[in-house]
């Protein structure tokens, strides 16, 4: 009887582990097929987001995002289109999209801190309460883009291309616009709003007709940047003392 008990024990036991398993497996997300690098291809990836994009949020089109976007990194493509695409509230951090065409696309909530966007083209990208902390977007085309609730803090920006960029920061953190580097970046006619840049870096940016009315702490360094009559400096920031210089 013993023997008996022991062995009904155990197959019960073996069931219970063979649903567990079962159920993890439909619990995780399945990836998408394999396929071939076609204009069908493309078109079909494109549905594809849309269908993740319906369901923002969740593991399986997360997982899908990070599919696609590694699937250009790797591939052949010197320039990956990812354009229009939706990647709202997306987990992206640390991701290699250099050189990326992200013209238009919707970046909204998204994670691309620590990500490598160096000489991507953003404009008309959606950056609303997206994280760019401590991102890589140096070189990268930014000319009209809203960042004005995008989380700039500790972000390389150098040679960045910002011009009529509006950086004001309104409803964002208290942090936003610290510790990056604006490096010889194109600042024509960009707006810093109350934007904070506590310990920035702005040499031998182009900051002619910029906007720093209402900033928040000083920059680390000025030296070579660029200014003219329509430059609104910070407030207390003499450009001699500051080597800043003039340019009309």
């Amino acid at each position: 009887m013993t023997n008996t008990a022991t062995a009904w024990t155990g197959a019960v036991a073996a069931i219970a582990v063979a649903a567990a398993i079962a159920g993890l497996a439909a619990d995780s997300p399945t990836a998408p097929a394999a396929t071939s690098d076609t204009a069908d291809d493309e078109a079909e990836w494109g549905v594809a987001l849309t269908r993740y994009g319906a369901d923002a949020g969740n593991r399986e089109w997360t997982w899908g995002v990070r599919y696609k976007v590694d699937r250009w990194r790797y591939s052949d493509d010197a320039r990956p289109d990812l354009g229009g695409h939706n990647f709202r509230d997306a987990d992206l951090q640390e991701v290699d999209l250099a050189n990326a065409d992200l013209r238009g696309a919707d970046l909204a909530g998204a994670a691309l801190n620590k990500a490598d966007l160096r000489g991507a083209d953003l404009r008309g990208a959606d950056f609303r309460l997206t994280d760019l902390s401590s991102a890589d977007l140096r070189g990268a085309r930014l000319r009209g883009t809203d960042l004005r609730s995008a989380l700039i803090l500790g972000t390389d920006l150098r040679g960045a291309d910002l011009r009529d960029a509006r950086i004001a920061c309104r409803d964002c953190g208290t942090h936003t616009g610290m510790h990056s580097n604006w490096y010889r970046a194109d600042l024509r006619g960009a707006d810093f709003g109350r934007s904070r840049i506590d310990d920035s870096i702005f040499e031998d940016a182009d900051l002619r007709g910029a906007n720093f009315a209402d900033t928040r702490g000083l920059p680390l360094s000025l030296r070579g940047a660029i200014y003219n009559d329509d430059t609104v400096l910070p407030a207390g920031i003499d450009p001699d003392v500051w080597e800043m210089v003039y340019r009309p």
